[in-house]
This record gives C-alpha cells, structure tokens and sequence, in this order.
C-alpha cells in the first residue's frame, strides 16, 4: 500500500512538473512572437538617429532576457525539442547582432538599409522555428 501510494505521487508530482513547464514555454513562445512581431517593428520604422537610439534600448534588454530565457529553457527542454530551443536562442542572438550593427550604421550617417535583410531574415527565422517547440 505504501509503495503504491509513492508511485502515485511521483506520477502527480511529474506531471505537475510537466505541466507547469508547458505553461513556461508557452509564455516564452509567445513573449518572444510579441517582442519579434510587435516591439521589434516599431523601432525598424524609426530611421532618426536618436530616436531609434531611445526606442531600441528597451526592446533590445526585452530580446536579450528572451534570448536567456530560451537559452535557460534548453536545459529543461525534452530530447526532442532541445535543437528547436537551441535554435531559436542562437537566432535571438544573430538578430540581436544584426539589429545593433543596423543602429550603429544608422547613428554613423552610413547606408543601414544593406543590413536590413539580415534583420529581416533573422526575424522570419526565430518566427519559423516558434511554431513547432513544445519544450
């Protein structure tokens, strides 16, 4: 009866577990597709120097805390869903590098619209990989 019991528990306490780690990913998943969908476009149409400069410091501390977030998520994330996770960590990170280089270019006076497409790719890339993850 005893070892019935402890079976029982370690069934609910694993399940609860898995359940609330869904529920983590799901928000991670959804955060990130606010932040690439809806705050990241509003600081591209920004093309004055110094408003795009105020407007991405936000956005940009947002990415970077999903990019950990994603990159924290790996180590609880199932056999099969770790790649997708490590995935979407690395392109938080290229799209951080290719927003940043895009804003130095802008402040510089130089021509940012040539970076524009890495950005763009990234985005679409991040956005890609955000569908199938479970963790």
């Amino acid at each position: 009866m005893v070892v019935l019991a402890a079976v029982i528990a370690a069934i609910v306490v694993s399940s609860r577990k898995r359940s609330a780690r869904r529920a983590a990913a799901r928000a991670l998943i959804t955060d990130t597709q606010m932040a690439i969908d809806r705050q990241l476009p509003q600081v591209l149409m920004v093309v004055v120097p110094r408003t795009r400069s105020l407007s991405w410091a936000p956005v940009d501390a947002e990415l970077v805390a999903l990019q950990q977030r994603w990159a924290e998520a790996v180590t609880t994330a199932s056999d099969e869903d770790r790649p997708q996770a490590q995935e979407v960590a690395r392109l938080l990170d290229d799209l951080l590098v290719a927003v940043r280089a895009e804003n130095d270019a802008l402040l510089q006076g130089l021509d940012w619209t040539l970076l524009r497409p890495r950005v763009d790719q990234d985005r679409g890339a991040i956005l890609a990989q955000l569908t199938p993850v479970q963790l």
